[in-house]
C-alpha cells in the first residue's frame, strides 16, 4: 500500500484483506510504503514485487491517474505495470470549521482565506498530493502546517479553527 498506515486508504485494504484468506487460500499481509504521494509503493510493486499475482496494490485513484502528470518520473507506468482489479471504496472529503469560526458557507471560507493569507490557522492530513494543491491555489496558495495524523489529532486538541479531512465512505458504486 502506497499510503500511510491509519488512513482511509489504509482502513479499507485492511477491510479487505481480513476477507480475502478464506476466498484465495493464503494468508493477507498489508505492508504500507508511503511517500511521494503513492509513488514509492507503486513502484516498488510495479518493479520489485513477485510478477506471480500474490502482491497486490490497492490505492488512491490519484497515485496512478494525477500522480504522472505532477512527477518527472513515478517509478512506475501506470498503464502497463498494472492490471485494474476492482474499485474498493469511495472516500469522502469534507471541509469543517469550529463553530465560533467566522465562516459558515464554502463561499464565505473561501473569502475570509483570500482575505487573510497566511495568517489563517487550517490544516490537513495526508501528504501534498493533488487535492491539497488544488485547495492551496483555491485559497490563494496556503502554507499546511503538518500532514501526519499524530500531528493533526495534537492541533485540532490546540484549537485548529478550520480544516480538511477525508474519512472512508461506502463501497464503490460497483462493489
Amino acid at each position: 500500500m502506497p499510503q500511510a498506515a491509519g488512513g482511509s486508504n489504509d482502513v479499507m485494504a485492511r477491510a479487505v484483506a481480513a476477507r480475502l484468506p478464506p476466498l484465495i487460500g493464503s494468508n493477507v499481509v498489508v505492508e504500507n510504503r508511503p511517500g511521494a504521494g503513492g509513488n514509492i509503493g507503486s513502484a516498488w510493486v510495479a518493479k520489485s514485487a513477485p510478477k506471480d499475482g500474490s502482491v497486490w496494490l490497492v490505492t488512491v485513484n490519484s497515485a496512478q491517474a494525477v500522480n504522472p502528470s505532477l512527477y518527472k518520473s513515478t517509478g512506475f507506468d501506470p498503464i502497463h505495470d498494472f492490471e485494474p482489479v476492482a474499485g474498493i471504496a469511495i472516500v469522502q472529503h469534507a471541509i469543517v470549521v469550529s463553530p465560533k469560526f467566522p465562516a459558515n458557507t464554502l463561499a464565505e471560507l473561501v473569502a475570509l482565506a483570500r482575505g487573510t493569507g497566511r495568517d489563517r490557522d487550517e490544516g490537513r492530513a495526508g501528504g501534498a498530493r493533488h487535492h491539497h494543491q488544488g485547495r492551496d491555489r483555491a485559497l490563494g496558495a496556503g502554507d499546511p502546517r503538518f500532514g501526519d495524523e499524530d500531528r493533526l489529532s495534537e492541533r485540532l486538541r490546540e484549537g485548529l479553527r478550520a480544516m480538511r479531512r477525508q474519512s472512508a465512505g461506502g463501497p464503490a458504486p460497483d462493489a
